[in-house]
């Protein structure tokens, strides 16, 4: 029998909950982190490949487990330990529109512009070390993957395909045959936060095939959280993703998404092409007016989420994590009107 679940929130909680501070905006001056980045696009693009070997060698030990996650996963041109594999390097470097894209990325991410990403990664990291004192801080490692990936969370490495942030009204993002809904993300502003949403997401991975609608709302929430407890300072819209009229419709409209949200059906749905309508990227969300941004899914989860950590001061994010029933979030949710 499938549980139901019930909204009940005592005024005077409301009543304290608007007062309170954020919670999240804490001091770390005395958090201590070695930060490092690298960039492994210019180390491949103005590599020596006439002298293959030696350079095989220097780029393998200079990157020992980004350089087979490029190889391998990222491009998938062969084996990490063969040579003929970074020979066959050679060719992406020479293709006249990754060349192009190249030169593109040098132009926009210029050192100032790396360096203003590298100041808010590393804030970023000071909250996670903060939060998460025993865990690695990864080493940031900003690469060209060809357009495969934006960004990559691996054990001890975020690695960052800096072509995705070109920016849409680029010459070269223009040639592209992505929608236009794609485009309009690929913002230099949206770098370090989707950097950092990555790494929440790796911090707190979990399948989600077996979750149904609002398991998954509260399972992206979840992770929503931590990126506001790593970037408290950076907006929602940014954090989303959002443009300004996109964040604007879903505060207006959070209480009527909650409407057509509330029902046993339709929280409890488990078929997964209905639970992704939620959650995909797109112009809008399936399941909403044409208006609507798109993964309102994700922002409800969130609202969720926060409603519960504020009204929780004694619950800490190591222990929110470990909560399993939505319920105990829908008990402290309260959608705005």
């Amino acid at each position: 029998m499938k549980k139901l679940f019930f909204i009940h929130i005592p005024l005077l909680v409301l009543l304290l909950h608007s007062c309170s501070e954020n919670r999240l905006e804490v001091d770390t001056s005395d958090v201590d982190i070695e930060y490092k980045s690298k960039r492994f696009d210019r180390d491949l693009f103005t590599a020596d490949f006439k002298n293959a070997s030696s350079e095989y060698q220097r780029l393998s030990q200079e990157y020992p487990e980004f350089y087979p996650l490029y190889c391998e996963f990222v491009l998938r041109v062969g084996s990490a330990d063969s040579l003929s594999t970074f020979k066959s390097l050679e060719g992406f470097t020479n293709d006249d529109f990754m060349h192009e894209t190249y030169e593109a990325i040098q132009k926009v991410h210029a050192e100032k512009q790396i360096d203003e990403y590298d100041n808010q990664l590393e804030e970023a990291f000071k909250h996670y070390s903060y939060y998460f004192p025993d865990s690695i801080v990864p080493t940031v490692v900003y690469h060209h993957s060809g357009f495969n990936f934006g960004v990559i969370s691996a054990d001890s490495t975020i690695a960052i395909g800096l072509e995705w942030f070109l920016g849409k009204d680029n010459k070269v993002i223009g040639q592209l045959p992505f929608p236009a809904y794609r485009k309009a993300k690929m913002r230099p502003d949206y770098l370090a936060i989707n950097a950092v949403k990555d790494w929440a997401n790796h911090t707190y991975y979990q399948e989600t095939d077996e979750m149904n609608l609002i398991e998954q709302m509260i399972y992206y929430g979840k992770i929503m959280y931590l990126v506001d407890a790593f970037a408290p300072t950076v907006e929602d819209s940014l954090k989303m993703n959002y443009t300004t009229p996109q964040i604007q419709w879903v505060e207006t409209n959070e209480f009527k998404v909650w409407e057509q949200l509330a029902n046993q059906k339709t929280l409890f749905e488990d078929k997964p092409f209905e639970v992704q309508k939620w959650f995909s990227d797109g112009p809008f969300t399936a399941t909403l007016p044409h208006e609507s941004p798109p993964m309102v899914g994700i922002w409800m989860g969130w609202q969720m989420v926060r409603d519960y950590m504020n009204r929780k001061d004694e619950v800490s994010i190591r222990q929110m994590l470990e909560i399993e029933d939505p319920q105990i979030f829908l008990n402290e949710y309260n959608p705005r009107k």
